[in-house]
């Protein structure tokens, strides 16, 4: 079996520039749990995800730290999460490095990457094409 037997296309997709009210907005609706983000010419440039609008100030989600967790993580750590919990823009939000398996990819070499990257979803680079854990093992 290969990868694109189980991938899903057409993709929903979200602008560069997009608000993250936006994307959870297309998620609900979409009934889906990830979106790729694109720039203007059409590139994909990001994924956001469910997971990536988990720890919101706005719905009283965000992540607490002890003095001594941010001991251990460091000032940068503690910062990302901030910015991530704060900002009102995709691109502050979305997951920049989207990793990418061709068409023809066997799937057992997918279920690797999940693996090895620790990821849900992976893009199929031949087209606009997603493919999820999730639709790999209902096959």
């Amino acid at each position: 079996m290969k990868a694109r037997d189980v991938m899903i296309s057409p993709v929903v997709t979200v602008r560069k520039g997009a608000t993250v009210r936006d994307v959870a907005r297309t998620l609900l609706e979409k009934h889906i749990s990830a979106v790729p983000v694109i720039d203007s010419g059409g590139k994909v440039i990001g994924i956001v995800s469910e997971g990536d609008l988990m720890h919101r100030t706005e719905i009283g989600t965000e992540r607490p730290y002890s003095w001594w967790l941010h001991f251990l993580t460091g000032d940068a750590t503690v910062a990302a999460d901030y910015v991530k919990s704060h900002a009102t823009k995709v691109e502050d939000v979305m997951t920049s490095e989207v990793v990418t398996a061709a068409p023809e990819t066997p799937l057992h070499e997918v279920a690797t990457k999940f693996e090895e990257h620790r990821i849900k979803r992976i893009r199929l680079s031949a087209r606009m094409a997603l493919s999820s854990a999730s639709s790999a093992v209902r096959t």
